[in-house]
């Protein structure tokens, strides 16, 4: 028992020596003194913490460890720094959001929140450790591990790029950038911030636009493609005009383009583009498109356009008309205007107008259609002419159902289904229908109500035997629930049903309306009692066939009973009391 115990004691320590080994092997050569007395600068609006902690190792060779189980990597970060120290800057960026740092020997340690400090690790790190040459070397075969692991990052990862532009100018608009003093290389990006994404910009190309070289005309014809001025270097030249007779192809556009068929875009167009037919670009577009077909922009959109059947885009802050269907496959803010369909495919802070549908798979800001309408969260309404339908509604609903998981305003309609609202099932009596079972759906303020009644008299038969006669009814109404404290609840409601009094279906008017104030009672968790008056008024041209009279017969006494022609009033008061789940 010894021996084994003395063999897993051994391999217990023999273990954690390797851990500090490596620790010791790959950690940076840089102490953290060092880095402390250094001077940082930098500046992220919105970039994600997986970013900031790729450029901070790239700019600064700082390591970071920590588990992308537990770090929010996606956490958009907004903090700026001028000549501050280390502690300094990871306040800075780290302070806002629920991670934690601490210096461990070389490494910068990020935990969650919520987990100690202390329990990082036993032995604290000395105040100040004093600059010394490392040791030990570092393995070249790391190395070459680190650097293809880096390359497959990048690939799989391509908005995380080595240098952001806007972060070392302050976030300056690109027009006031002088990009000739940066050495530009391929990778090196710019983004404007928006309310949803980012537009993401290739400086290269940007700079290479700027200095007007041999990729910039001032205009260029063409019939079809590569019959033209540009030649074959059509796909390389950016026009400040470009004509095509029937469909041409060029590489991009800053002024106005006119097809007579279609015009083709490799890269960007800032300007107006018309076209025949449709119009295509492989990048943004900054501006105004026009076509007879359709509109279709692989990025970026800013501006507006319209077209005779569709409009595609990529991200958005555009307003999209068409006659069949607009789609946008990233965020988008603006409007949406089809006949047919307005998607979105995204986030989204958009007003949509269709006369049959309107989805959005992510949030929106506003949907109206003749048939349907579909998002995840709604800002301020839908209204649709049949469904509407939303996880959370920040605002109202109108149309003939309503479905959502929640709403914090009213949901207007025939039908209101709500997840976390209003819904109730009852059983219940009244001096008319012994027996009834009612459904209740919507929000407390404003709910329907599905009701049906039964009513079971002893009656004689021509021969004196002693028989049942059943009467029923069934209806619709609206109710509002008045909250007087956690157990106490006073329902208003309004219904109207159809009476068929002593047959299976009564086809002559014969409606029972009623208006009802109920005092209800909370005597458990999802139970409780209720009961309160009830007026009734009753409308009814049915004859009974025994009496001749016009009317029911089972309404008690009366205070108001009045009969013209072939229609009979009848008003009385009368209760409704029972049990509510």
């Amino acid at each position: 028992m010894r021996t084994k115990r003395s063999f897993k004691t051994i391999c217990a320590y023999s273990s954690r020596l390797v851990v500090c080994l490596v620790l010791l092997l790959f950690s940076p050569s840089i102490s953290f003194s060092q880095h402390n007395s250094a001077n940082y600068t930098f500046s992220y609006e919105g970039a994600t913490l997986k970013a900031v902690i790729e450029d901070l190792n790239t700019t600064y060779e700082l390591t970071f460890a920590y588990s992308s189980r537990f770090i929010p990597l996606e956490e958009p970060i907004a903090a700026s720094a001028n000549t501050a120290s280390l502690e300094e800057a990871l306040d800075q960026i780290f302070e806002p959001i629920p991670v934690t740092y601490r210096v461990v020997g070389r490494l910068i340690v990020l935990r969650p929140q919520e987990v100690k400090v202390e329990e990082i690790t036993k032995a604290p790190a000395p105040a100040e450790v004093i600059p010394q040459e490392p040791v030990i070397k570092r393995d070249e075969r790391m190395e070459a591990l680190m650097a293809a692991r880096q390359k497959k990052w990048e690939e799989r990862l391509p908005y995380l790029q080595k240098r952001y532009i806007s972060s070392i100018e302050g976030n300056r608009p690109l027009s006031d950038i002088d990009l000739s003093k940066y050495q530009l290389e391929p990778g090196d990006r710019y983004y404007e911030a928006s309310n949803n994404f980012f537009n993401f910009r290739d400086l290269a190309r940007i700079a290479a636009q700027n200095a007007n070289d041999a990729t910039s005309r001032l205009a260029q014809v063409s019939l079809i493609p590569f019959l033209g001025t540009n030649t074959f270097s059509s796909y390389q030249v950016t026009n400040e005009f470009s004509v095509n007779l029937l469909w041409g192809m060029n590489g991009g556009v800053q002024g106005k383009e006119f097809g007579g068929v279609a015009n083709t875009i490799k890269e960007d167009v800032q300007g107006v583009q018309i076209a025949g037919l449709i119009n295509t670009v492989g990048d943004d577009m900054f501006g105004t498109q026009i076509s007879g077909l359709g509109n279709i922009t692989a990025d970026t959109v800013r501006g507006l356009q319209i077209a005779g059947l569709f409009n595609v885009s990529g991200y958005g802050t555009a307003i999209q008309t068409a006659s069949l269907f607009n789609i946008a496959k990233g965020g988008f803010e603006g409007i949406q205007s089809a006949i047919f369909l307005n998607s979105i495919q995204k986030d989204a802070n958009a007003i949509q107008l269709s006369v049959f549908h309107n989805r959005a798979k992510g949030n929106t800001k506003f949907q109206a259609s003749g048939l349907l309408n579909t998002a995840k969260d709604v800002k301020t309404a839908q209204i649709s002419g049949f469904l509407n339908k939303a996880e959370k509604v920040d605002g109202f609903q109108l149309g003939l159902i309503n479905k959502s998981d929640s709403i914090s305003g009213l949901p207007i309609g025939l039908i209101n289904i709500v997840k976390k609202g209003y819904n109730r099932a009852e059983f219940s009596a009244s001096e008319y229908l012994s027996g009834n079972f009612a459904l209740k759906v919507g929000v407390r303020r404003f709910y329907n109500i599905f009701i049906i009644g039964t009513r079971i008299e002893d009656v004689q038969n021509a021969q004196d035997i002693d028989i049942k006669e059943m009467s029923w009814g069934l209806g619709y109404g609206l109710g509002t629930g008045i909250k007087l404290g956690s157990r106490f609840l006073v329902n208003v409601e309004a219904l109207s049903l159809h009476i068929n009094e002593k047959e299976s279906w009564t086809n002559d008017l014969h409606q029972l309306n009623q208006l009802k104030v109920l005092m209800d009672l909370r005597v458990g968790r999802k139970m409780s009692l209720f009961g309160g008056p009830v007026c009734n008024w009753m409308i009814s041209n049915r004859m009974d066939p025994e009496t001749g009279t016009i009317g029911t017969s089972f309404a008690p006494e009366t205070i108001f009973d009045q009969t013209k022609g072939e229609k009979n009033t009848k008003i009385w008061f009368g209760w409704n009391a029972g049990l509510r789940f």
